[in-house]
């Protein structure tokens, strides 16, 4: 097993580890806050905006931040509210399992990213030769994981970041 192998390895069961620890609602909380945190900053900062009605350079920057906030605090809000209920009905051991495995996914995600970062610094296999990467075995997995999924993850981020820097300025 290599050091790739290793490392990529324990990502997986630290994030296994840590959605068994949180539970699915707070794991995909996490997650999923940023998005829809952007999203709701992107439709209702203006109406905060004007809500607020001060007259300032800063008021769309302001305006989409506290919006920003307000919607993550929100999420975790029902997160934490779905997790006690989840215990309540004696559903505690499932949502923690499928945190787990909800985590295990997102470390895999991450370590595509990172995988997919690494190849682009090592284009001239000056970190590690391409025979050395060819014997790892999460290596292949990966890099499949990498060349199918994340270019649409890239565009939506491209889209929410361009719609993002709309907003604040305008």
């Amino acid at each position: 097993m290599l050091l790739i192998d290793l490392l990529c390895l324990l990502g997986l069961v630290y994030g296994f580890y840590k959605g068994f620890s949180n539970g699915l609602w707070v794991s995909i909380a996490s997650f999923v806050s940023l998005i829809i945190g952007l999203i709701g900053a992107i439709k209702f900062s203006t109406i905060l905006k004007d809500f607020l009605g001060w007259e300032t350079k800063m008021l769309p920057l302001i305006a989409f931040v506290l919006t920003f906030l307000l919607v993550i605090i929100l999420v975790h809000l029902l997160a934490k509210t779905l997790t006690q209920l989840s215990k309540a009905v004696f559903l505690g051991g499932l949502n923690r399992l499928f945190g787990g495995v909800f985590e295990f996914f997102k470390a895999l995600l991450i370590a595509c990213i990172v995988m997919t970062l690494f190849l682009k610094v090592n284009f001239n296999n000056f970190m590690a030769s391409q025979e050395t990467l060819d014997k790892s075995y999460l290596y292949s997995v990966n890099k499949s994981v990498s060349e199918h999924i994340l270019p649409s993850v890239f565009k939506l981020f491209d889209e929410l970041f361009a719609q993002s820097m709309e907003q604040i300025t305008s």
